[in-house]
């Protein structure tokens, strides 16, 4: 025994070892200072076709004034609406009217009396309405779409404000010009529609069933400090008294360049890009930044017990206070959590899970830069046991821990996986950004990133038993849920008149010089054969995909076998029960310690034509991974504990859906498509599972399992060694069956327009989705159909979201899109969305049907366009990991290459006149079919049939 644990303990660390010191270039990082302060990052990366940027901020929620709080996140939604030069055709003029505006918020602020605020909101609107005939909307994103840019966005934290896109290398010194100028003077016009827009956004939190519970949790966890009482989005009171000279007080304070950081990830030049920051971003002027006053909360003495009734399930979440961000115990506290409950199911908590002794259980920790937390999330079984036995369980797996009562293989396995993850974490230059955001936010070093695994490896049992006894102890915060639903916190539609710029298709002085200037276009990166992939055949119903990963040694595999839910839904199934199966010499716990010994993780999943299983791990390993998932895929072994688990899943799975707006929007709107094909409707329920016995559910699988594979293999080996040892390891492709039709799920037909209405009374908003049935499919039109989405519904200046967010802030999303089947004898169709505050329901759809019913005419968007079409090419090419994804779905749409090559040449034909032809053509006069799931006390119903016939429905005709 002793020499085979030495053995293991050698292997372990030479699989370790894989993260010794070899670095591609691609993870180089140069940090360095402006003069003015601002921390700038530049990782080169040539390994990608785009550049990712971001700008980051240091402040976020917990920053915001306690009287004032949702500020930072206010102000992001703000940096969108453009400055002094952008996004305005006068602004000395326009000035007159915002400066008023911000004096009359201020005057609202200290009035409490009724009829007062009314009449200050009113002359506020009348206002807004003058300051918005200035106001050319949405003019910030038009700018940076016409540079190709991708991912226009930004968040806002507890500890930061980000704003980031990708953009073609091309473009950087318009990037730099843009995103340094957007910083020199912002200007908060279109507040009024915006104000309305954070509120939409409130209401949205509101209906999702977590986030109140986690709310309820933070403030518990972390009283009287901004982690625990100020929310990012802010309290309703709040958002209802908004001060535009606080929020200017905080862009003062806190938007100052040596309180910010620029990253740069992707395909650039560092040494030509240097002088480019120095002179648009030198240009901010530093500030000192005041000091606060550092954030500290209550210790728990003992057991700190609170019970709520938040949740549609019973749910119990025991906290406890550890350390922040950067702290020596971060990495230990890490693989603490791992040896509880990790993705391959093999910690110690997860024993109970597989063992059906309760319903979930794993642990979470929470790192800011003032505190820290680490929570055990625990469920019950739904019928007969408590919270409290459930708890006790849990704390004698604690026990364990800190008793050092586990294997050290678990230990060195968790190692590895933790090492494999950071590793994929940094491997993609977009996540890359996010990665060094946090060295910005919490004063780390790029290299203590490169050298994590060293450090994890450092790790041993001795200290994971001191910090266990440490952090784990007596202690801590058990917080109960039962079921039930809490008040929600609700913000109300203000009684305004809607805003109606004139200037939607104005350009200002600054983004007409900007578009002037000349650049060199880069040339697209088409996706190439033996270039990008390499393609080859292991037998006859078996193809491989082959694809150099330019990172790391961590491989990915993906097996597609050609049987999806559209040919059956019990495909669905199989991949549930995949998940939870193991082989003939190993039952599933014992198999997943072994892929965790390699390094290799594995999940299947459903798609609509094929069960996917997604394998990776390290290259080393390559040949006994294979070994392992032949095994599993040659004769799966289902066992009795697991089916008991699978029942027990899919019970508290539909007890969720049932309760969630969310969900049921979507029921009803496949409901409203696809009537008893629905998926909803096709998936079986806990009480179906029961009279299915092990041997139907593995026969639903092993069919599956039977059909021709496509292998999309991502790695280091070589495609010939990689091709040799498929051959020898994966011998059930042997036995594999052809079968290549491809399946593609029809609209119902529609002859009528239709409203579809599902009564939901505890929601706020209201979950909405449009269909447009067309009875046409051509190939030839595809362009033109990118085209039209692109114009109608796609982009920030479309006309969705315009006239649904933008103008009447009637939704904090509203989107859609028109998709054409691959199968041309499927009709396309449009599916639209949006979710809306009850009473705001009517008008909201009055607006999106009116668009569809007569397309405004905006021929002059084109130009943006075609130069986003023909720009962001390189800024929406896939990551190595998924660039051979894309390869079988050109041949399904008979293409013999990478579509844009052929598409390439024709976007500068492209006109109005052809996106006018593809809405005739596809939309114009079709039905249109309405689903709502709503509040009908907030929603007046015989109003919603003016949109078509309605017909009322029960969630007993949408679930199974």
């Amino acid at each position: 025994m002793k020499r085979i644990t030495t053995t293991l303990m050698i292997w372990f660390l030479s699989m370790l070892a894989l993260w010794a010191n070899d670095y591609p270039k691609s993870l180089q990082l140069k940090t360095y200072q402006l003069k003015n302060g601002l921390t700038v990052y530049l990782n080169e990366d040539h390994s990608t076709s785009s550049v990712m940027g971001m700008v980051v901020v240091k402040g976020g929620s917990k920053r915001d004034p306690k009287d004032a709080t949702g500020i930072a996140h206010y102000f992001e939604h703000i940096m969108f609406k453009g400055t002094d030069r952008i996004g305005t055709i006068n602004y000395t003029e326009e000035k007159v009217y915002l400066d008023s505006i911000a004096q009359e918020y201020d005057l609202l602020g200290k009035t409490e009396d009724k009829k007062e605020r009314e009449k200050i909101q009113l002359k506020i609107n009348q206002l807004s309405i003058k300051a918005a005939e200035y106001a050319i909307p949405n003019e910030m994103d038009k700018v940076l779409a016409e540079m190709g840019g991708t991912g226009i966005n930004a968040f806002t934290s507890n500890e930061c404000i980000a704003y980031h896109n990708s953009f073609p290398s091309s473009q950087m010194e318009k990037w730099l010009e843009v995103y340094s100028h957007r910083f020199e003077n912002p200007v908060f016009r279109l507040f009024q529609s915006e104000l309305e827009t954070v509120y939409e956004e409130k209401n949205m939190y509101a209906d999702d069933l977590g986030t109140p519970f986690i709310e309820a949790l933070m403030k518990e966890m972390f009283p009287k400090t901004p982690y625990g009482e100020q929310t990012i989005v802010g309290s309703a009171e709040h958002l209802k008294n908004p001060s535009l000279s606080k929020m200017k007080q905080y862009f003062e304070t806190y938007y100052v360049p040596n309180n910010m950081a620029l990253i740069l990830t992707g395909d650039f030049q560092t040494e030509q890009v240097i002088p480019l920051i120095e002179k648009k971003f030198g240009r901010l002027q530093s500030k000192e930044i005041p000091p606060h006053s550092p954030i500290k909360t209550t210790p728990f003495e003992g057991r700190h017990f609170v019970k709520k009734r938040l949740m549609p399930i019973k749910i119990g979440v025991m906290g406890y206070h550890t350390v922040p961000k950067g702290h020596k115990d971060e990495l230990a506290l890490d693989v603490c959590s791992q040896i509880l409950s990790n993705y391959s199911s093999t910690g110690l908590l997860d024993e109970l899970v597989n063992e059906n002794k309760l319903m979930m259980a794993s642990m979470e920790g929470q790192y800011f830069e003032e505190l820290g937390g680490h929570f055990i999330i625990m469920v019950p079984k739904l019928i007969g046991q408590s919270l409290q036995k459930t708890e006790k369980l849990v704390q004698g797996q604690l026990t364990k821990l800190k008793d050092g009562d586990f294997d050290e293989e678990l230990l060195q396995a968790v190692k590895v996986s933790m090492i494999k993850d950071k590793e994929q974490n940094i491997e993609n230059a977009k996540w890359r950004a996010y990665a060094i955001m946090e060295l910005f936010l919490y004063n780390e070093k790029w290299e203590d990133v490169l050298q994590y695994a060293k450090e994890v490896n450092s790790i041993t049992k001795e200290d994971i038993v001191k910090v266990a006894n440490k952090y784990f102890g007596k202690d801590f915060l058990a917080f109960y849920s039962k079921m039930g639903f809490p008040k929600k916190d609700k913000v109300k539609k203000p009684a305004f008149k809607h805003l109606e710029p004139k200037n939607t298709e104005a350009h200002s002085e600054y983004a007409k010089e900007l578009s002037e200037r000349e650049t060199t276009p880069l040339p697209p990166r088409f996706i190439e054969e033996g270039k990008d992939f390499q393609k080859g055949k292991l037998n006859e119903n078996t193809t491989f995909y082959y694809v150099n990963n330019p990172i790391n040694q961590i491989f990915s595999l993906r097996f597609k076998f050609h049987m999806g839910t559209l040919e059956n839904p019990n495909v669905e199934l199989a991949a549930s029960i995949l998940n939870n199966c193991g082989t003939l010499e190993l039952p599933y716990t014992e198999f997943s310690k072994e892929m965790q010994k390699l390094g290799a993780e594995f999940y299947a999943f459903a798609q609509d034509n094929y069960l996917t299983l997604h394998l990776t791990g390290l290259d080393k390993n390559l040949a006994p991974t294979l070994d392992l998932m032949n095994n599993l895929i040659s004769n799966p072994q289902f066992r009795e504990k697991e089916r008991i688990k699978l029942i027990r899943n899919q019970k508290l799975e539909q007890k969720w859906s049932r309760k969630d707006p969310y969900i049921e929007g979507q029921a009803l709107q496949e409901y409203a498509q696809y009537k008893d094909r629905s998926s909803f409707l096709e998936v079986r329920n806990a009480k179906e599972l029961k009279k299915l016995s092990i041997e139907d559910m593995l026969s639903m699988v092993r069919k599956a399992l039977a059909r021709n594979v496509d292998l999309h293999y991502v790695g280091t080996v070589g495609k010939k060694i990689f091709e040799e040892t498929a051959q020898e390891k994966l011998n059930f492709i042997t036995t594999l069956t052809n079968y290549d039709q491809w399946h593609c799920k029809k609209s119902e037909n529609y002859t009528e327009n239709m409203v579809y209405f599902l009564d939901d009374k505890k929601a706020i908003q209201s979950q909405i989705s449009i269909l447009v049935p067309s009875n046409q499919n051509d190939k030839k039109d595809e362009l033109d159909r990118k085209a039209f989405n692109s114009y109608f519904s796609g982009d920030m200046y479309s006309l969705v979201f315009q006239e649904i967010r933008e103008f009447r802030s009637l939704a904090y999303s509203a989107w859609g899109y028109f998709s054409l089947p691959e199968n041309s004898s499927i009709p396309g169709c449009f599916i639209g969305e949006m979710s809306t505050q009850a009473d705001k329901t009517i008008e909201a759809l009055e607006t999106f049907t009116g668009l569809i019913h007569e397309m405004p005419e905006k021929p002059k968007r084109m130009e943006i366009i075609r130069k986003k079409m023909k720009q962001s090419i390189n800024s929406k090419r896939p990551s190595f990991r998924r660039i051979s994804y894309k390869v079988p779905d050109w041949k399904r749409k008979g293409y013999t290459q990478d579509p844009n090559k052929s598409m390439y040449p024709q976007y500068d034909e492209l006109n109005f006149e052809k996106v006018k032809h593809f809405y005739e053509k596809y939309m114009h006069g079709q039905p249109v079919v309405i689903t709502v799931v709503g509040n009908s006390k907030q929603i007046d119903t015989e109003k919603l049939k003016q949109f078509g016939k309605l017909i009322k429905i029960k969630k007993s005709e949408i679930f199974n």
